[in-house]
């Protein structure tokens, strides 16, 4: 299965502030939102999930198949413990590729298995 990473990076290399904001112009929300839904799918680490859904900007992804990455269960999404589960589970639902959407831990972790 194809993987493709979707981050978006300062110009000095940061993907988030040392307090896990991400402060995006709505114009790079709009854009983030409309590759995700191209592609139908969606990899996030824990912690990215957790902080989207504490400030509501998951709730555009309603109707995309989300996989969160952790190694204990998440309610009310589906959950993988490595990167190879969350390809699997994607490939199952029969999607051609899998959009991994950060952070910093589940891009390295794809990034090590290879599978980028």
């Amino acid at each position: 299965m194809k993987s493709l990473l979707y981050m978006i990076m300062s110009a000095d290399g940061f993907i988030s502030q040392p307090d896990d904001e991400a402060p995006l112009t709505d114009t790079a929300w709009a854009g983030y939102y409309k590759f995700v839904h191209v592609h139908g799918n969606l990899v996030l680490g824990r912690r990215t999930y957790d902080q989207m859904k504490g400030d509501w900007s998951i709730d555009p992804l309603h109707d995309i198949f989300l996989v969160v990455l952790s190694h204990h269960p998440v309610p009310v999404v589906v959950f993988a413990t490595t990167p190879e589960e969350a390809l699997r589970l994607i490939a199952e639902k029969g999607f051609p590729k899998a959009l991994i959407g950060g952070g910093s831990s589940t891009n390295t972790s794809f990034l090590d298995a290879r599978l980028l």
